[in-house]
């Protein structure tokens, strides 16, 4: 039983100065030498009038120099039991905000034992440190036994923090199920390659079930986790079950997403969210903005060697529809003997209308990420997905809570590159800019426009198959849809198929026709070898450079690969390429592809020229056709 401290505090204004009182006794506590190092002041969110005497803030501080401040929000006791709730937020803008303030909020009743908590979760945020936390007997508290700071002690900077990636992890706490909060299951929430796994010890329902039992939602509150302690998971479903004399022991269950923040997403209908955040592989060289300098010693070893960042200034970009922001984060620390500096660049969009999570993820993730991996050349994996929205009744923020959206992705970057220099990125931002193009308006109207091409293009770059015959029959299904988009049907397809459909009605039933439709071509297929020479020739000044002086022998070349890599048929005057002249034909169409993407975008002619004619493929086929 928990002995609260001026219970009465609201109603009793000597009460209430009590406890201001005892929040900057508290506050003398925490550590002189890191007060003063990062020249931390209190008060430093102002109360209202002197007649709001509500507790929100009772206290608190901030450091211009780490650019955070601490709110102490204290409530009336609910119960006798102890109450305390702390998270992260951002206050006067987003992450990518320069001027933002990184804030440590926390929710209590007060107690000597919610006091002596704060306490130990304001030592090391006043340190620069991160404040970890975990879950004991349901309620939030900070992990103390190797993280804390003592107060009697001057620490350096802490080591570099890693990225605001979608770091895997493994977090317990208790589970429950949307429509039955009463009960409650301890388990361990395992994020990992794998996706999403909860494992419980018990189950969520009652008795055995002969089939795989599905949840529509499943709450969680958890520690050391590294995107917040309220978890909500989707699509959820059994993977296994062990039963014992006394019921089910343990479950396995596996979620396609979760959603992890300040709060859970409660109610029939999604809360609406204000922007969504997002972070990619590349960003931050397609940004390409040089923020670094150095400064080095001289020739005799004198002197001091510096490095400055120069944090670029946020860009925003308006849109039909939305309003982006890009911005960079920075994360700095020193030692004894290393300093970093770690810079991460950031997409920040707000649409006009309110969206649900699931509307703005479904909108703008992979769309901004398909961008990026065509503008950069390489394919970008989602590092990072952060959902702001309004506060929706768990967290007393009056800035809105912060969501992560966690998944499983359909590609991640096993080795990625440090850097992506000018010749690996077919395009920058800068050069879009140049060009006078609003490049995401561009890139969303052409999304539209040429929907089921994106879908297969893209797709065969984040799940590439194993097998060069897959890949180059996936490469020329997208390239059939992008012609189909760019030039219709003409005329004589529609009267080819015409016929054809004839005959078959002549020769089979309605329901024999059915089962040959994965063999019986369509428009778009009759027309792809005519479009591709149509495309050869209006590109002749930079495809002939690589296909040499004969499209239509290229051209049959490619439906030679197709007749062979669908039916292993060959004609007698036609050789198939393969392996490496397979390649090396699937890097001609590419490039093809990334003329036509890059005219429909709205780059003019000589800057198409200049873009692909500094490419590395483009340089390579080059070289090919100039030695024969």
């Amino acid at each position: 039983m928990i002995s609260h401290i001026y219970p009465n505090f609201l109603e009793d204004v000597q009460e209430y100065k009590a406890s201001v009182r005892h929040w900057e006794e508290l506050w003398r506590q925490v550590g002189k030498c890191e007060l003063e190092k990062y020249q931390w002041t209190y008060p430093w969110i102002s109360t209202g009038s002197p007649d709001i005497l509500d507790g929100n803030p009772i206290f608190s501080a901030f450091s211009p120099v780490l650019l955070r401040g601490i709110r102490i929000i204290q409530h009336e006791p609910t119960s006798s039991k102890l109450e305390i709730q702390a998270w992260p937020d951002y206050v006067g803008g987003d992450i990518a905000d320069p001027a933002s303030i990184r804030e440590l909020a926390i929710s209590c009743a007060l107690s000597s034992e919610t006091a002596r908590i704060a306490l130990d979760l304001m030592r090391p945020w006043v340190a620069g440190s991160s404040v970890p936390f975990g879950v004991r007997a349901g309620l939030l508290v900070p992990n103390t036994s190797s993280n804390s700071v003592e107060s009697s002690t001057c620490h350096s900077n802490p080591p570099l923090e890693g990225a605001d990636i979608m770091k895997h992890f493994k977090a317990s706490g208790l589970w429950f199920r949307s429509d039955d909060q009463g009960k409650r299951v301890a388990g361990t929430l395992r994020y990992s390659s794998d996706g999403l796994h909860l494992k419980l010890i018990g189950s969520l329902t009652e008795g055995w079930r002969p089939r795989s039992h599905v949840y529509d939602k499943i709450f969680g509150v958890v520690g050391d986790c590294p995107f917040g302690s309220f978890v909500t998971l989707f699509d959820s479903f059994t993977k296994s079950s062990k039963i014992n004399n006394m019921g089910i022991g343990s479950e396995i269950i596996y979620s396609n997403t979760a959603i992890i923040g300040n709060d859970h997403i409660k109610g029939e209908s999604a809360p609406p969210m204000e922007s969504i955040d997002l972070s990619f592989s590349y960003l931050s060289d397609w940004a390409g903005v040089n923020r670094y300098e150095l400064d080095t010693p001289s020739a005799a070893g004198e002197g001091r060697l510096s490095i400055h960042f120069n944090r670029p200034e946020t860009l925003l970009i308006r849109t039909e529809e939305e309003t982006l922001n890009i911005g960079f984060s920075v994360k700095t620390s020193h030692r004894s003997h290393e300093a970093s500096i770690r810079d991460e660049a950031h997409i920040i969009i707000r649409p006009a209308a309110r969206l649900t999570h699931q509307e703005l993820i479904d909108r703008y993730m992979r769309l901004v990420q398909n961008l990026l991996t065509f503008a950069s050349d390489t394919p970008n994996a989602v590092d990072n997905v952060v959902l702001s929205g309004m506060r929706t009744g768990q967290s007393s923020s009056d800035w809105g809570n912060k969501f992560h959206f966690v998944f499983r992705p359909i590609f991640e970057t096993r080795k990625r590159q440090d850097t992506l220099g000018p010749r690996d990125i077919l395009f920058s931002l800068a050069e879009s800019q140049e060009a006078g193009l609003n490049i995401f308006q561009s890139w969303s109207e052409f999304t539209r426009k040429h929907e089921a091409f994106c879908t297969v293009y893209f797709s065969t770059l984040y799940a590439q198959p194993s097998y060069l015959d897959e890949r180059f029959l996936r490469l020329m299904s997208a390239f059939t849809l992008l012609c189909r988009s760019l030039a219709g049907v003409s005329s004589r397809a529609m009267q080819v198929m015409t016929g054809v459909n004839a005959v078959l009605a002549g020769l089979f039933t309605d329901g024999e026709r059915k089962l040959l439709g994965h063999v019986i071509p369509v428009e778009s297929e009759l027309e792809m070898p005519f479009h591709l020479m149509d495309l050869l020739n209006e590109h002749r000044d930079l495809m002939n450079q690589i296909i040499g002086e004969d499209p239509p022998a290229f051209v049959k070349s490619i439906t030679a690969g197709l007749s062979y890599v669908e039916r292993r048929v060959t004609s007698g005057d036609s050789r198939p390429s393969q392996g490496v002249d397979m390649i090396n034909a699937m890097h001609k169409i590419q490039i093809l592809i990334k003329i036509v993407v890059l005219k429909e975008l709205g780059f003019d002619q000589a800057k198409v020229a200049k873009i692909i004619e500094r490419s590395r493929y483009f340089e390579h086929l080059k070289t090919l056709v100039d030695a024969n």
